[in-house]
């Protein structure tokens, strides 16, 4: 509330500290001139504007002050002492530092993200609109332009004068040409106003106007700080930026100044310690990267960074696997893109020793942050480059293989992998590195060579206990899946345990699991529901979101078995409301549970739906395991099934229909090294199927082949049970119990060649030679 008016003095053009009484008396009316020789005195100008807002309630706006901030600070003192009832708003890109100043920083507009439903509606691309219309009326913000846009708003940090000088650009440029010349923003962005200030004219005046206020300290510290992509810490800053002849405090004082000039920010870190993190906006650190290079420091400060990033890695990666796991994460989140921009640096220059180093302690961190696909990507690049330590060369080869199985590239991935088995013992199950001989036990498990359990043995006697109880997760998990479950819950129980003692969530929570999963074929609800709960909590701890989905879905399953129904949709509804925009093989098995408790309840039409949105997203996503679609497909032949049986005038196209999926369903779940729990699943719905269609005796003898296939009989299943009691009314319980013994009795291979599928897809396993050497697959 201002009543007696607003007064703005723009400093910009005020070159000299003498002028600026002069600019301010001007400006509220009393002219002076703006020569030296007839300039007031500060406290004669001082005095006449104490005459003029003594007793006004007045607002005075003194205008880009950044380099005139000592002369303002006196003046503002001096004036707000005098007049009370008087306001005095500065804009600088540092506080005047005076009593009674309350500073309100003012960043520049958020950019939303590119998958932002409201991104084109956020101001700063209305900004950059308004701005692009003004120059090519023809543009507009479309689905096809908003990407690039956004790009450039994100690359140029929201700042609006960048933004307008970009605009400006249309005149001659695409909007997807201006995103890609970015990386040239100084020789791009030129184009400003003719009757703007000269520093609002091009993007590097803007930055120069900046930087020629900070003191020789200041542009040394930025400067140096320019190699850091995420920025850093006050630790970090000080061992990479400063020098040996600088006193103590020396490089906290000059981040202080250029936090205080808005060259910086001080971002507040996640966590208990109230550390805090100074970043630079990307257009300043590609000015200051500019002047480290002039300055001929970049080769030294690059090397002091990589000296300590390699020195970061080492301290966390281990801690990763155990208590102090949470905090680890957490300064590797942050540490994160200034980590990958120096590995991408390393192999850039050809610097295999660092870049083989810095990916390998890398890979279990992004194993665990769901980071897989990607780091096939970046390790292939690693690995291009010559040198680095063996046993560190072949972690980063493993698990570049097994990101890029995991992106569906098994063309490559696969010979990748295996060769992993061609290493020496001693990178690989005899690696003195816990992820080294981890990742050979997964590569081996990528590839399929291990169609014999006894080959994990091989990592028993690792002296880390955490390799120890990782084989033996990996073990049971094997074990399930090849059908072959003695000593598999052992197996669990002994790895969990030990993942309690060594305090890792991700080893519990893995472990969790697969108990929960074998408590549910148990038939026991609530162990089930214990062990997956254990699970979900230990995921979302951890934030390894990449698995929760998946877990969640097992735990609906958990309560449906418990027959709280309204829980299991709940839960399932929760998982699909996450995964709506994402789709993918989650989102799949979300739909894919919610038409199977859908079928329990007897909503045929929407649980037909559901499979059929389910079976649409598994074969829109590339890469995925072929067992996803398998389970689709025999959630679908129940519907049809159960539509069967309720609808008889339909009953045999339905049925055909059923059949004619069963048969790829079956290929699929044993494609690769096979699934058992999915090929029984399949045998189970294809009991289902017979059942309904009349043939009551084979049907019972398939509920006993999905033992078989299983290798235990899973009491978890809903849609089997429902199956058995059909059959048990037909039949009779002493008939039913033994045509499915006999169905029991039969071998696994059997089953699956008599259903028209080789078991052995074309491998056979051999033995483990006794002296340790590896399975070959053939």
């Amino acid at each position: 509330d201002v009543p007696d008016g607003v007064w703005w003095v723009e400093l910009a053009p005020v070159a000299d500290a003498r002028l600026l009484p002069a600019a301010v008396l001007s400006a509220v009316g009393q002219r002076e001139g703006t020569s030296l020789e007839r300039v007031p005195t500060l406290v004669e100008a001082s005095a006449r504007l104490q005459e003029t807002f003594a007793d006004r309630r007045a607002l005075l706006v003194l205008d880009n002050c950044e380099h005139l901030v000592a002369a303002v600070a006196a003046f503002t003192d001096d004036l707000l002492g005098h007049c009370p009832r008087l306001q005095v708003l500065t804009t600088s890109r540092e506080p005047l530092g005076i009593p009674g100043e309350a500073v309100l920083p003012v960043g520049p507009l958020e950019v939303p993200a590119a998958d932002d439903e409201a991104a084109a509606g956020s101001p700063v691309v209305q900004l950059f609109a308004d701005r692009a219309a003004a120059v090519r009326p023809d543009f507009a913000v479309t689905p096809a332009t908003l990407p690039a846009v956004l790009e450039v708003c994100r690359r140029l940090d929201g700042m609006p004068l960048a933004l307008e000088l970009a605009a400006a650009r249309l005149r001659t440029l695409g909007i997807g040409q201006i995103a890609a010349r970015l990386d040239d923003r100084f020789s791009l962005l030129t184009g400003g106003s003719r009757v703007a200030l000269p520093r609002h004219q091009t993007l590097r005046a803007v930055v120069e106007w900046s930087w020629e206020a900070l003191d020789e300290r200041e542009q040394e510290v930025a400067r140096r700080l320019s190699v850091f992509a995420g920025g850093a810490t006050l630790d970090t800053a000080e061992q990479v930026c400063g020098d040996p002849g600088w006193g103590t405090g020396a490089v906290l004082d000059a981040i202080t100044g250029l936090v205080e000039k808005s060259m910086l920010l001080a971002v507040a870190e996640d966590g208990q310690d109230g550390g805090v993190r100074y970043r630079m906006l990307e257009t300043i650190r590609a000015y200051a990267g500019e002047q480290l290079t002039a300055a001929g420091e970049r080769s030294r400060v690059e090397a002091a960074q990589t000296a300590w990033c390699l020195q970061l890695v080492d301290e966390l990666d281990p801690q990763l696997r155990g208590t102090g796991q949470l905090a680890a994460l957490q300064r590797m989140h942050a540490e994160h893109d200034g980590l990958l921009a120096v590995l991408q640096r390393c192999v850039a220059a050809g610097d295999g020793e660092a870049a083989v180093h810095l990916g390998a302690r890398l890979s279990w961190y992004w194993l665990l942050t769901g980071r897989q696909v990607a780091a096939g990507r970046w390790l292939t690049e690693v690995i291009s480059v010559p040198g680095g330590s063996p046993a560190l060369r072949a972690m980063c080869e493993a698990f570049s293989a097994m990101g890029r199985a995991e992106g569906g590239d098994w063309q490559s991935a696969v010979p990748a992998l295996r060769a992993i088995g061609d290493l020496p013992p001693e990178r690989t199950y005899r690696s003195t590195e816990p992820l080294g001989a981890l990742a050979w036990a997964i590569a081996m498990v990528f590839s399929g060579d291990f169609r014999s359990l006894e080959a994990l043995l091989l990592l028993e006697g690792h002296p880390d206990r955490w390799v120890v109880a990782a084989a033996r997760a990996i073990r049971a998990q094997l074990a399930e899946n090849l059908g072959e479950l003695h000593g598999m819950a052992e197996d669990l129980r002994e790895a969990h345990a030990e993942f309690v003692r060594l305090g890792d969530r991700w080893g519990r929570s893995f472990t969790a699991a697969a108990l929960g999963g074998l408590s549910s074929v148990d038939g026991d609800a609530a162990g089930a529901i214990g062990w997956l709960t254990e699970a979900v909590e230990l995921s979302e701890e951890l934030g390894t979101t990449d698995d929760t989905p998946m877990m969640r879905i097992r735990l609906a399953m958990a309560y449906a078995l418990a027959g709280d129904l309204v829980r299991a949709d709940a839960e399932v509804a929760q998982v699909l409301a996450e995964l709506s925009r994402d789709g993918g093989l989650h989102l799949a098995g979300a739909e894919a549970a919610a038409g199977a408790f859908a079928l329990l309840a007897g909503r045929l039409d929407d649980a037909e739906r559901w499979h059929r949105l389910a079976l649409e997203h598994v074969r829109a996503t590339s890469g995925g395991p072929p067992q996803i679609e398998a389970m689709v497909l025999a959630g679908t032949t129940g519907v049809l099934a159960a539509r069967a049986e309720r609808e008889p005038a339909a009953a045999s196209d339905l049925i055909t229909e059923a059949y004619r999926l069963l048969e790829p369903a079956l290929r699929l779940a044993v494609e690769g090294a096979g699934d058992m729990p999915v090929a029984a699943n399949v045998v189970l719905a294809r009991a289902a199927v017979v059942g309904v269609d009349g043939d009551h005796e084979q049907a019972a003898r398939l509920l006993g082949m999905a033992t078989a296939v299983r290798g235990r009989r899973d009491l978890g299943d809903l849609g089997a049970r429902v199956t058995e009691q059909r059959l048990r009314a037909a039949l009779g319980d002493p008939e039913f119990d033994r045509l499915r013994a006999a169905g029991e009795a039969v071998p696994r291979d059997e089953v699956l060649a008599g259903l028209g599928v080789d078991p052995t897809g074309g491998w056979r396993p051999v033995p483990v030679p006794a002296d340790g050497g590896q399975t070959r697959r053939r």
